[in-house]
């Protein structure tokens, strides 16, 4: 309400949209990895303009053979391990993507590419077979 001071008055009201930003990271592997060993993917600065969202805390999802589809889902946890089972036939990579998002389900999807090493197979002699 807006008044004068001569005794006019008048009052006016609008609508504001918030529109959500989605929250922004980043997100990095523990790699080069040994072939069939793990890896440690990991979101760290989160950061969301909304201090609402932030308090609440986000979500991650993890897709490690980087298909379309996570294996992990809204997850609260910022640090996952890859399964030995995707880090296989090095020389190689694979890229691992996460999602960060936030209550409002604002999210942000970041790649991360591990590095794998190829391992020298090892060879354990049987004992000696003796044919008398």
């Amino acid at each position: 309400m807006v008044d004068d001071g001569f005794g006019g008055s008048d009052s006016a009201s609008t609508t504001l949209t918030l529109n959500n930003e989605s929250p922004t990271a980043t997100f990095s592997n523990s790699g080069p990895v040994d072939e069939g060993s793990t890896a440690i993917v990991t979101f760290a600065d989160q950061f969301d303009p909304s201090t609402a969202d932030t308090t609440a805390g986000f979500l991650y999802s993890y897709d490690f053979d980087n298909d379309g589809t996570f294996e992990v889902t809204d997850s609260s946890e910022a640090v996952m391990t890859v399964p030995a089972s995707y880090l296989v036939d090095g020389p190689g990579s694979r890229t691992v993507s996460g999602r960060i998002q936030d209550k409002d389900g604002g999210h942000t999807e970041y790649p991360t590419t591990i590095q794998i090493d190829n391992v020298a197979p090892q060879v354990t002699p049987n004992s000696p077979t003796v044919i008398l």
